[in-house]
């Protein structure tokens, strides 16, 4: 199943391409060697000339001694232009602390709304929730690389990923490897770099487990580095998936009462047919509470509203959610 949904978000990225009259490109993890592009315009996304050592950290470029992860196979630029022109600020009611966005970049229109509304505020660090897809390595994964986009080097806050990774050091490990290859976090740093182009990102990435505790303290090493720093919490989540539209619209009501209650103990029970990762909803939602922030579900979509006619395996829902104080 998890190699299936990998396949279908490939399906959908080279169906956007080719609607784009773009292609896509295939995942890599190397050393940063390509200057960043201005984002001061929305169709003007244009990519960077090489540059050597030195130009590339007097220009805001990977620090001396880490590479950057290459997140320009999991961008589209016509795609992405198009997102930004469709896209709207979401209304909310306060400052804006947390979110979901789905990771299938067939909904880049709603990424691109939730990173529009955030861009309204300041923010030092983004932290991105997102599962795990291959299941590969521990519980939770992260790294201190920094994160090579069209539109400039994202980098890492290293400091707050090191606090991370000592209060969770017994189910959790560094890795760049795992985190370049799945686009859960790499599919949306593009959006990051382009809307935050200050902000520093903390990578977490999350396997399946139904302990709650450790679901817990992940979380609170998250507020830990929230109360040192102004964050905003992301979870790249999708919801279900492999059903029909309307099967899948049934249990996204489920999932919707859920969230509104914080019914962590039965959403860390949760499949495929209501969320991708309860882990990392549940992460959020955390936080959520701890923070007392109030949330509003600003956006629902389906992969059948993008693709017509959509897959035969079934279709992804998305629920994007913004949490104010």
């Amino acid at each position: 199943m998890i190699r299936l949904a990998a396949a279908l978000i490939c399906a959908a990225c080279f169906i956007t391409a080719a609607l784009s009259g773009c292609e896509g490109k295939n995942a890599a993890a190397g050393e940063y060697s390509a200057s960043s592009a201005s984002a001061s315009e929305p169709e003007d996304f244009q990519e960077g000339a090489d540059l050597d050592k030195g130009e590339e950290e007097a220009q805001g470029g990977t620090k001396k001694g880490f590479y950057a992860i290459d997140c320009e196979p999991y961008y589209i630029k016509n795609s992405f232009a198009s997102a930004e022109e469709k896209s709207s600020r979401f209304e909310i009611e306060g400052e804006l602390r947390a979110g979901i966005v789905p990771h299938h970049l067939l909904a880049s229109d709603k990424i691109a709304s939730f990173f529009k509304t955030a861009a309204g505020y300041e923010y030092d660090t983004i932290v991105i929730i997102a599962p795990n897809h291959e299941g590969v390595g521990r519980l939770l994964t992260t790294c201190k690389a920094d994160f090579k986009t069209p539109f400039g080097v994202a980098e890492c806050d290293r400091d707050a990923v090191g606090d991370i990774l000592k209060k969770t050091a017994a189910y959790s490990e560094e890795n760049d490897g795992i985190v370049a290859g799945d686009h859960s976090i790499c599919g949306i740093v593009p959006f990051v770099k382009y809307y935050l182009p200050n902000v520093r990102i903390v990578p977490i990435m999350l396997t399946r487990t139904d302990d709650i505790g450790k679901i817990e303290e992940i979380a609170g090493a998250i507020c830990a580095v929230a109360e040192t720093r102004k964050c905003l919490i992301l979870g790249s989540i999708d919801f279900s998936h492999y059903l029909s539209h309307e099967e899948a619209t049934k249990h996204d009501e489920e999932t919707i009462e859920l969230i509104k209650r914080s019914d962590v103990s039965r959403i860390k029970n949760l499949t495929n047919d209501n969320v991708d990762s309860p882990e990392s909803l549940n992460t959020v939602l955390m936080f959520v509470k701890n923070f007392g922030l109030e949330g509003t579900l600003s956006a629902r979509a389906n992969a059948a509203d993008y693709l017509d006619p959509p897959f035969p395996e079934g279709t992804t829902s998305y629920l994007i959610y913004c949490f104010c104080e």
